[in-house]
């Protein structure tokens, strides 16, 4: 183990209720009350999983008080353990386990603690070790796993109530710790709760379900047919504008939009299960959209954010979602191009499904997609579809060891009205 202080110094600088104890009470060290023995280097040669000898305790079998892995030689007597027995684990999280099973043979990096006085309770010293053990690995540094060692559990300051005061405390909190139990299991399925919860208000919001009563409200407004087909019309006067403007000043052909490859005959339909003023659309035809270039910048030295998958934490970007910031040179340097305002960014690899609006402009990596705003479609409302699409957008995924959508399979079909 790797530690700055010892156990004592840290017991003494840490300021919570580990120091707080009765004035009748006494501190007493882990090597004063028990003898603390050290797993035994089992040669791995004799290990099986075919059940073949006696089980053997493992470091990640301690919390699961459970065992895979089986040993077929000769053993030493004194390191098996009995049901009861108070196993810690000595890496990653040491954890403390009452082992619950069969004998078992105690392997290496697991220790045993054994109380060998009569004034200290088996089941006091299991409910009052797991707290000094948290604090012991909080100030535990390592590079890859965290080691702890005996001498720092010999170490130990626990408290010594009187041992009929440990009997009450232990009755006391073997009969709160199930009812704890209970309620942290119940705890536990509340975030997925909450995903479906808010999965179906999503499926809600993006069906028409969610708006019923004001279409009744107000039966005043127009098809979404006859909203785009105008914007449609509109869009491509203005190119064919903006291809007359270029050839009279003797200039470049502008560049086609996305939106123009796409055609309403071919890129939308109705759905009996929708609203009567919805229809379902490609995001291309609602929205140009801008695919990021394959080549990362060498440098970082501007101010405007290099957004990559694991920046996206919430629905919105902005100048403090990246770490990483480019400058105009750099941007120019490897052709990309800054996503503007309002703009709606996807993740087009791997995990499906992430979606957010751009509020200041930013540049993206290949694992994502951005859809520009458009005058036709909200661009929080096309972020929150994007949510309900994450299965959709698996079945339709290419993948060789990772699944992606290509520039086509991005501009997905969405329900939509204006």
């Amino acid at each position: 183990m790797s530690l700055s202080v010892s156990v004592k110094e840290i017991v003494d600088k840490t300021n919570n209720t580990l120091l707080s104890v009765h004035p009748n009470w006494l501190r007493v060290s882990i090597e004063d009350i028990c003898v603390v023995l050290n797993g035994y280097a089992f040669k791995s040669t004799a290990f099986n999983n075919k059940k073949i000898g006696m089980p053997l305790i493992r470091i990640r079998d301690v919390q699961e008080s459970s065992v895979e892995t089986y040993y077929s030689g000769d053993y030493p007597k004194e390191y098996v353990i009995k049901s009861g027995d108070i196993l810690v684990g000595m890496d990653g999280d040491f954890n403390c386990k009452k082992w619950n099973n069969i004998p078992a043979l105690l392997n290496q990096r697991v220790c045993k603690i054994e109380i060998v006085s009569e004034y200290f309770h088996k089941d006091f010293l299991f409910y009052a070790l797991p707290p000094y053990l948290t604090e012991i690995n909080q100030w535990t540094s390592a590079v890859t796993v965290k080691h702890l060692s005996s001498f720092s559990i010999k170490e130990i300051p626990l408290p010594l109530p009187p041992l009929n005061e440990q009997k009450r405390i232990v009755a006391k909190l073997d009969a709160i710790m199930p009812r704890i139990e209970a309620v942290k299991a119940r705890l536990d399925k509340v975030p997925d709760i909450l995903k479906r919860f808010r999965q179906s208000v999503l499926t809600a919001a993006v069906t028409g379900k969610l708006t019923e009563q004001w279409r009744e409200e107000h039966p005043e407004v127009g098809s979404a047919e006859d909203c785009l087909k105008i914007l449609i019309n509109k869009r491509m006067s203005d190119f064919n504008q903006q291809i007359l403007t270029a050839k009279i000043n003797k200039l470049p052909k502008p560049q086609i939009p996305n939106y123009l490859n796409y055609s309403f005959d071919r890129d939308t339909e109705k759905n009996n299960e929708l609203p009567t003023t919805w229809i379902i659309s490609k995001v291309g035809l609602l929205c140009d959209c801008i695919v990021p270039g394959r080549d990362k910048p060498k440098s970082f030295t501007g101010s405007i954010p290099w957004i990559t998958l694991p920046n996206i934490s919430g629905n919105e970007l902005n100048n403090h979602s990246g770490i990483l910031r480019l400058s105009d040179s750099e941007i120019k340097e490897v052709n990309a191009r800054v996503i503007p305002k309002q703009s709606v960014v996807m993740c087009c690899v791997g995990n499906f499904g992430i979606s957010a609006v751009v509020n200041d402009p930013i540049v993206i990596n290949q694992q994502l997609h951005a859809f520009v705003k458009s005058e036709i479609i909200i661009s929080k409302y096309l972020m929150y579809h994007l949510k309900t699409l994450k299965e959709y957008q698996e079945s339709i995924a290419t993948s060789t060891t990772i699944a992606y959508l290509n520039k086509t399979n991005c501009n997905v079909s969405i329900r939509w009205r204006p």
